[in-house]
């Protein structure tokens, strides 16, 4: 039987991450997980995306032939992330008032068109609906997609850190889904941290570290705040993840985790997934599971409805 095969590809500042993966009737498969220099997507005409075009395509050789689909995740640099209060779709004409009015902010010359928007709506819990909205520009989409092509490919969705971290969650944690869960992501100088409890998508929200506060600080504090304005009395576990932690750096984070959360630990996204990767690369998979999640989690299975426009 022929294989058809996703590609997913992570671009962050530090680095650029590929993975194929095959699904099956009854699993995802990982082929192959690489990492290679980072690729400017403001600049992808550059010398190092030369390279890395060059690079990419010679590791996708043997899998280009039957692969339909390309999933791209971007870290903080390419997007922004807020949130409107109340029922408002996406298509209507008071949500591209209320988004031209987000982006004119930091860009006046701009406009709603000028950029791909993601919604999806969280549970409304003792207030009123809340609207979670990511901004992506077009030129950073349509860089992407351009980059894509060098491979003879088309890219079929892009995602921002968190919706990708959260795939790898619910597809790799399933017995976790229920519970109270944060998943922080250390991206220095920014953290992220996204909120779900009882399969829902509380929030995501973000804390910038700065020399006032060290990291455990910063983490705890946040948590805290967290927990209080969801009214979480108890979390069941806590999942750092990131393509900057370090050996210091996760045991910093594992301690504020087992003080906070009942279970505290890396996000693994090959928890569940099945491979066909050699014991060298399965080893390499081991020690650096926690940078693979954004890049993982882009080709896994959507967890929450998502309006794009």
């Amino acid at each position: 039987m022929e294989q058809n095969f996703s590609v997913a590809i992570y671009f962050s500042k530090n680095k650029t991450l590929l993975s194929v993966l095959e699904r099956t009737e009854t699993a995802f498969y990982v082929h192959y997980v690489k990492s290679f220099s980072a690729v400017d997507l403001n600049d992808i005409t550059s010398e190092a995306a030369s390279m890395a075009v060059f690079e990419i395509g010679d590791a996708l050789e043997n899998f280009i032939g039957q692969t339909s689909r390309v999933f791209v995740t971007v870290d903080t640099n390419y997007y922004t992330m807020t949130s409107i209060p109340g029922n408002v779709p996406i298509g209507s004409n008071e949500f591209s008032d209320l988004m031209n009015l987000e982006i004119r902010q930091t860009n006046p010359d701009a406009s709603i068109d000028d950029y791909r928007i993601k919604l999806t709506q969280l549970p409304a819990g003792t207030g009123s609906p809340m609207n979670l909205v990511v901004i992506i520009s077009n030129a950073i989409v349509d860089a992407a997609d351009a980059f894509i092509q060098n491979f003879g490919l088309r890219m079929t969705d892009i995602n921002p850190i968190p919706f990708s971290a959260i795939n790898t969650f619910t597809y790799n944690y399933p017995d976790n889904a229920t519970h109270n869960c944060l998943l922080v992501n250390l991206y220095d100088p920014i953290l992220g941290f996204a909120i779900i409890s009882n399969n829902n998508l509380l929030g995501i929200e973000y804390v910038t570290l700065t020399k006032d506060a060290s990291i455990a600080e910063t983490i705890e504090s946040k948590i805290d705040s967290i927990m209080q304005s969801h009214n979480i009395t108890d979390l069941d576990a806590i999942y750092f993840f990131g393509d900057e932690i370090n050996r210091d750096q996760y045991f910093v984070c594992w301690e504020v985790g087992l003080i906070k959360g009942g279970d505290s630990r890396r996000l693994n996204p090959f928890r569940m997934v099945k491979t066909n990767l050699e014991q060298r690369d399965q080893e390499y998979c081991a020690r650096v599971f926690h940078q693979y999640v954004s890049c993982i989690g882009g080709a896994l299975p959507t967890f929450f409805p998502v309006s794009v426009r």
